[in-house]
């Protein structure tokens, strides 16, 4: 019974320690922009900051609906996690996704209300959809909540 427990607990540090350097190397091919193959090896490591860089690797190679699919899957397995959204939402506004991104952002300001960039990035939203009123009541929110968040005070000067 004790060789048994030995060789599981040999056989969960190995396999631990196989992820751990695929996500290093990963990483190092993720940070010096050889996407391909950073996904590649993210694939291999599984879980949602894996899938999360996935994401990333794919918007930054230009893959926008690739990109799209991967965040709304860490979206979906983790709907507290804002950084996802707020990314998946910057990129739905940057391929003319409005409604979709509308959604994410008004999630995201119902989330943390504290947040003057959610409110600002639902301002640009509203703003590409032709809501001025609303884009400009965004656009105050957010100084209210910060007095130099420079991007909405310029958007109501303008």
């Amino acid at each position: 019974m004790n060789r048994l427990f030995i060789v599981i607990l040999l056989m969960l540090i190995a396999k631990v320690e196989a992820q751990s350097s695929s996500l290093t190397l990963a990483d190092s091919l993720y940070s010096i922009g050889n996407y391909s193959k950073a996904i590649n090896e993210y694939s291999k490591v599984g879980g949602l900051s894996a899938a999360l860089q996935i994401a990333r690797s794919y918007n930054a190679t230009g893959n926008y609906e690739k990109a799209i699919t991967q965040y709304k899957y860490v979206v979906e397995e983790d709907v507290k996690n804002q950084l996802a959204q707020f990314e998946l939402g910057k990129l739905l506004l940057k391929v003319n996704r409005f409604e979709e991104a509308k959604s994410v952002f008004t999630n995201l300001s119902n989330l943390n209300t504290t947040n003057p960039e959610f409110l600002f990035y639902l301002g640009e939203v509203n703003r590409h959809l032709n809501a001025t009123d609303a884009s400009l009541k965004q656009y105050k929110k957010a100084i209210r909540l910060d007095s130099t968040h420079l991007r909405s005070l310029f958007q109501l000067a303008k």
